[in-house]
């Protein structure tokens, strides 16, 4: 099941936002296992989860979760998601989907001195931000299913207040490496998209500069300083991050020691694993497995 989020379409979605519907929102139950494509488009996404078992993939973050959380996806940010089951069987299991466009209220309120906080917000979310402590989860639901049944200025009314709340808790997550979102400003998508879906169909196997150039219809000369330029680091950089990112979930599901890990995700030999690890994560993979188990507050 692990392959499939990766081999379905690269979606480069686009929303129309009406004047009475600036933020479009809808909520669906998920009764069993279902995926989304990794996608990327010019509006913002919220995604409100409850009572499911999953994993999330945005930018370089690959996580598996449980229960209940929140996460702020910005514009140009690669993302998927992947459903497998309630957490209670006995209960429902739903996601609620958020759009807004980063201008919502126009761009001189956004980037003006009296939004600072919100504007800061709009920032971190270019790397997507978790939220998953209780209590900022338990204030934000009622908003959220009132927004479900109005339009226009009142539901905007509402998700302001759901974003106040959201910048009252210092508890957080920012999940994505810097350098991964793909804005509207930053050439040729449809490339980007290509190299992007056989990097995350292939990190677990042998990947060589030349043979993702020959993907891309580019020399590797070129598809170096492309992907430096769009993302900020290089293609063999994104690849190892892609595969930590992904060694954390692995080892996050305590089924398999960190020798069987480091192959699964694409690695050769232990010490190159290990000195990558701590490089990307600033720990090493036992203590990161030890803190998250041991407490995952604050975020």
């Amino acid at each position: 099941m692990d392959n499939n989020i990766f081999t379905q379409h690269l979606a480069n979605e686009n929303l129309q936002c009406s004047i009475d519907h600036l933020i479009s929102i809808k909520s669906e139950v998920v009764n069993s296992e279902k995926s989304f494509p990794l996608s990327f488009h010019q509006y913002f996404e919220m995604v409100f989860i409850e009572n499911c078992i999953g994993r999330r993939f945005v930018g370089d973050h690959i996580e598996h979760f449980e229960g209940t959380e929140l996460i702020l996806i910005g514009n140009g940010l690669p993302h998927a998601f992947q459903y497998l089951k309630p957490l209670d069987p006995l209960q429902t299991a739903s996601v609620t989907t958020i759009h807004f466009f980063r201008d919502f209220l126009g761009k001189d309120l956004i980037d003006g001195s009296n939004w600072g906080e919100l504007g800061q917000l709009i920032v971190y979310a270019a790397n997507g931000i978790l939220f998953s402590e209780k209590k900022t989860l338990a204030k934000v639901k009622p908003f959220i299913q009132q927004m479900l049944d109005v339009n226009g200025l009142i539901r905007v009314s509402l998700f302001l207040q759901l974003l106040h709340l959201l910048l009252q808790t210092n508890f957080f997550k920012i999940l994505s490496s810097p350098g991964i979102n793909i804005t509207e400003g930053f050439g040729d998508k449809i490339k980007i998209n290509i190299i992007l879906t056989y990097i995350f169909k292939n990190f677990r196997e042998s990947l060589a500069l030349e043979e993702i150039a020959l993907k891309a219809n580019m020399t590797p000369s070129t598809l170096y300083h492309f992907f430096r330029l769009r993302t900020g680091k290089t293609i063999i950089q994104f690849v190892k991050e892609v595969r930590v990112g992904y060694a954390c979930k692995l080892l996050l599901m305590k089924r398999y020691e960190v020798t069987e890990v480091l192959y699964l995700c694409g690695f050769t030999n232990i010490s190159d694993f290990n000195k990558q690890f701590k490089k990307i994560k600033d720990i090493s993979a036992d203590e990161f497995v030890k803190q998250y188990f041991k407490n995952s507050l604050p975020l």
